[in-house]
């Protein structure tokens, strides 16, 4: 859409006023919340935005929006903190399509009130991976990793819907869904927990507090990998203080002393490894992928771990399955794993899930799935939050 820019002129206080075009939309994911914020925004929660600016502001030196550039900055630092003198020009202007994508235009609040426009920090969302352990995958590597502090998590998600996945599917649960990951898999369903990690960082009380606003019974923590990080432990110990079952989603290469109903371990298989071919950015950009295959590669797979989850905790190994090739690694590392286990793993222990977090690529994988477990005895597990909302945020 082409429109006239107005000339810059000055203002009462003497300083010109710049105004600031955006020609293209600019497409984010984050996790966030707004504080004092009545409504679903309250709440920490992921989004994908497509956001087109065009605003009008004075330049001030209190650091108003300059140009383009800013704009880009601020965006990827601040997702939708932008706020007017009075209000909060995307709650008006927020807009949920039904595959989960939000559209924002930012352009018609500056131009119909000719307000400066300001950014007001309310939570901090960062896209680098400082929720990410940089090296190892044992518990006491975890705890001398980079990472939030003990009292606190980063949240990338917190909210109420059905358990998607496992023996557990269907029932209404509450999930913490921290960012963060010790790896990289190319198909990742929550890439804002592990490519480019957002998240707000939250107190342990404060995320209880959360928990108990809901009516669920059933919490599931995930990530991301919600093990990396120390504060998880006083996370479940709140949550088993105060009565309420426990679903820990991990990729079984870390193993913590903690009160958990249900270990949903998913190993990784070698088909999840990321490589340039197999580009994970949602938009097909440049990525770390080819830097991350070696790391992925070396850290999947933690017998020890593994042998560890299955010993201490009622649990169900729960593998993401894409080809029939999987087959042949999933019945060796299963046999690995029951060797070094100090306690059976009955086939109705493993469950196949098909890869996938869209419909369309479920109904793709779904059929060789479903087969797959009938011929080698395993359980099937469907992935009903995709069936049902597609990959929509806050499922």
């Amino acid at each position: 859409m082409s429109q006239r820019v107005p000339e810059p002129s000055l203002s009462e206080s003497g300083q010109r006023t710049l105004y600031v075009d955006r020609d293209r939309p600019i497409r984010i994911s984050s996790g966030h919340r707004i504080q004092h914020h009545d409504g679903k925004c309250s709440r920490p929660h992921g989004h994908n935005y497509e956001i087109t600016v065009k605003v009008v502001g004075e330049l001030r030196e209190e650091g108003w929006v300059v140009d383009k550039g800013d704009i880009t900055s601020i965006i990827s630092e601040w997702d939708h903190r932008f706020l007017l003198e009075s209000g909060d020009p995307l709650v008006d202007a927020f807009e949920e399509s039904g595959d989960g994508d939000a559209v924002v235009v930012l352009r018609r609040a500056g131009e119909r009130d000719r307000r400066t426009l300001r950014r007001v920090p309310v939570l901090t969302m960062p896209v680098s991976s400082d929720a990410n352990p940089p090296d190892g995958h044992t518990e006491g590597e975890a705890a001398d990793s980079e990472r939030s502090d003990s009292e606190s998590l980063p949240v990338n998600e917190l909210f109420e819907s059905l358990q998607g996945e496992g023996r557990l599917a269907g029932v209404p649960s509450v999930f913490v869904r921290t960012s963060g990951c010790n790896l990289r898999c190319w198909f990742c369903d929550s890439y804002h927990t592990s490519w480019e990690p957002t998240h707000a960082t939250m107190g342990v009380e404060e995320i209880l507090a959360e928990v108990e606003s809901y009516d669920a019974d059933n919490v599931v923590v995930t990530g991301g990998e919600p093990l990396i990080h120390d504060a998880v432990v006083d996370l479940l110990e709140g949550l088993d203080d105060r009565g309420y079952h426990t679903t820990v989603e991990t990729n079984g290469t870390i193993h913590r002393d903690a009160p958990i109903d249900l270990a949903s371990v998913s190993p990784k298989l070698a088909s999840s490894t990321p490589t340039e071919e197999l580009d994970p950015s949602p938009e097909g950009g440049p990525t770390d992928a080819g830097e991350w295959a070696d790391r992925h590669e070396d850290r999947r797979i933690d017998l020890d771990a593994l042998a560890a989850l299955v010993a201490s905790y009622d649990f169900q190994l729960k593998f993401v399955v894409s080809e029939r090739e999987d087959m042949a690694e999933i019945t060796d590392l299963l046999g690995r794993v029951r060797n070094a286990a100090a306690v059976p793993i009955r086939d109705s222990d493993v469950l196949l899930m098909p890869e996938g977090a869209t419909k369309e690529r479920i109904r793709e994988t779904r059929p060789l799935v479903a087969d797959l477990a009938q011929e080698y005895g395993f359980r099937y597990t469907p992935r009903l939050h995709v069936n049902l909302w597609n990959d929509a945020p806050e499922t």
